[in-house]
């Protein structure tokens, strides 16, 4: 049977044994790691779990974002810019990760940008990254570049963290943020719902000068509010660029309902990428007819792109006629547009993310026709003779398919590389 390879290959560089066995023999007591074998880390920043300036931890943020088609999201593989990651969890490490590496998920980015001494969790308040030590919790007002957000809920046990960049608006109702929390890192808008609770670094520091800041998009006029004083282009800050295609004349709409899913494809089996609330004031970018659902009382198959999100809502859930007024439908190199290629073999499976460590979303048969949105370098591995690390996402499947099963070359011709 022709299927997508489950043994995850073992990452780790050759290179890296002598080091990790190191610092191993460290940890047990049977030797000690001479600072010259430690990997320095590539990102740029000050000591290790030393004082870090705003400036710092938004340009370690930056880092990971530019490099976010190296960096699939996942729970055990650790990352250090320049070596690449290492799958191994060590149990004596804290946070499954040697210094100067982190995990590549939502609090592991985090604990990198800060350039904290461990890969902290995201795990209840009081404990990971908001122990009181590591630490504080602030208000939405004092709400600065490098602060991190917290996200808690007991009754669907999610755990979550972004980093704040920036207002938007003097009146602070949406701000910019970074956002590990699918792949790939993103940088990207959001409304102010309440949804997070602020915190502070203990270990950060102001810059010079420092004080509220606004973001400024390219060749936009200045946000409601804010004059050209108040916003703050410094040497310090890199480029920011929204990670989705889209113009500033984009509709906005208001979503209602209560926690809604935003998903990786217009379809319940396409993965949520991030969650919202109702009350929210979203982009559309372009709708499509996906996948025909029921939700409370209302049937429809019409599905809205939000490019600040990355992902897909179903018309349900947003205020309005069931087909959005003013919207166009998705066409061209738009998402909800995409080559067709045929599968070979016999059962594949579309995983969650561009790695076979990652959840099957569902099974598709070769010889089966399957539409292929954009494609991505992810995992590399071997199948049936042929090794290749492309994936191409399908987007009426809500999930990613190994290249190797897809009839063509490596890299599919026509298709664009995922953003």
């Amino acid at each position: 049977m022709h299927t997508t390879p489950l043994v995850k290959t073992r990452r780790t560089h050759l290179s890296l044994i002598p080091l990790l066995m190191a610092m191993v023999m460290a940890l047990l007591g049977l030797g000690s790691v001479p600072a010259s074998a430690l990997p320095a880390p590539e990102e740029p920043g000050a000591v290790v779990g030393g004082a870090m300036s705003r400036s710092e931890v938004i340009t370690r943020a930056h880092a990971w974002y530019q490099l976010r088609e190296r960096i699939p999201y996942s729970q055990e593989d650790c990352y250090l810019t320049g070596v690449g990651s290492v799958d191994i969890r060590w149990s004596a490490i804290t946070g499954g990760c040697f210094p100067s590496y982190y995990r590549t998920d939502c609090a592991g980015f985090v604990s990198m940008a800060l350039n904290a001494t461990n890969s902290f969790s995201a795990l209840p308040p009081g404990e990971g990254l908001t122990r009181s030590d590591v630490s504080r919790k602030i208000s939405k007002n004092e709400l600065k570049p490098g602060d991190f957000l917290m996200h808690f809920s007991d009754v669907h046990a999610e755990r979550h963290t972004q980093l704040f960049d920036r207002w938007v608006d003097a009146g602070k109702t949406s701000y910019w943020a970074y956002d590990f929390g699918a792949y790939p890192v993103k940088h990207r808008k959001e409304a102010w719902t309440g949804w997070y609770t602020p915190y502070r670094y203990l270990k950060i520091v102001d810059d010079p000068g420092d004080s509220t800041v606004f973001y400024q998009e390219p060749n936009t006029a200045l946000p409601v509010g804010v004059s050209a004083s108040m916003v703050r282009n410094t040497d310090y800050r890199l480029p920011l660029v929204e990670i989705s295609g889209g113009s500033n004349s984009d509709g906005f709409f208001t979503t209602w309902g209560d926690v809604l899913n935003v998903r990786r494809g217009p379809s319940t089996s396409g993965a949520p990428v991030t969650t919202i609330r109702g009350g929210s004031r979203v982009r559309v970018s372009c709708q499509t007819h996906g996948q025909r659902i029921t939700a409370d009382g209302i049937t429809n198959d019409a599905w809205a792109y939000l490019p600040d999100y990355g992902g897909w809502i179903t018309n349900i859930y947003l205020q309005g006629p069931a087909w959005m007024p003013g919207v166009p439908t998705c066409s061209g190199t738009q998402p909800g547009s995409g080559a067709t290629f045929t599968t070979w073999g016999d059962v594949i499976n579309v995983r969650q993310n561009t790695t076979t460590a990652s959840s099957v979303v569902t099974t598709v048969k070769g010889g089966t026709p399957v539409r292929v949105s954009c494609q991505a370098r992810g995992q590399r591995i071997t199948a049936d003779g042929i090794t290749n690390d492309a994936w191409s996402y399908l987007p009426d499947y809500g999930g990613w398919i190994t290249n190797i099963y897809l009839q063509g070359p490596a890299w599919m011709p026509g298709v664009p590389t995922c953003i």
